[in-house]
């Protein structure tokens, strides 16, 4: 990472600052923020944008403040459409829906299997993330990690069939 910070002291200082900025806009902590924002912090210290460790905290706040602050604007905007806007349905048996169930498979069958497993099992089956880990003998900060890359390779390659 940069001297003197290793990993694990930088997720845990953009964990500390999520959870701050989410305690002073009165919000439950996201966790998908806080390794969102830890994962914008890893690229900028890769790419040579962060290179002085004691801009850290100041970097993961400003990305963390942008990122909550995303998640509140898209969960009104979700909302306000809903209601705004009569949403049809989609039918189980629709061409559409079996289009679009292709287009899932194709995708998740192009992944690795430990990124399928962890999808899979947290978000079709509703596992939590400790029995996961512990299965997989993960660490929460792995699960993260392989959860939020599996999630953008699944969108990438979802949009990329989608065309």
């Amino acid at each position: 990472m940069t001297p003197g910070i290793d990993d694990s002291d930088a997720y845990r200082i953009v964990a500390a600052t999520v959870r701050t900025i989410c305690l002073r806009l009165a919000r439950p902590v996201d966790q998908d923020v806080v390794h969102d924002t830890y994962v914008v912090l890893l690229d900028s210290v890769r790419n040579g944008s962060l290179r002085d460790g004691t801009c850290l905290r100041a970097f993961a706040h400003t990305v963390a403040w942008r990122l909550v602050w995303k998640s509140i604007y898209a969960g009104r905007r979700k909302v306000a459409t809903v209601r705004e806007v009569e949403v049809a349905p989609v039918e189980a048996g629709s061409l559409e829906a079996e289009e679009r169930q292709q287009i899932l498979h194709k995708a998740l069958s192009g992944m690795r299997e430990r990124d399928r497993e962890i999808l899979s099992r947290f978000y079709l089956l509703n596992q939590p993330w400790q029995r996961i880990c512990t299965e997989m003998s993960l660490n929460e900060r792995q699960f993260r990690q392989y959860k939020s890359r599996a999630k953008q390779l699944l969108t990438q390659r979802v949009a990329e069939l989608d065309r």
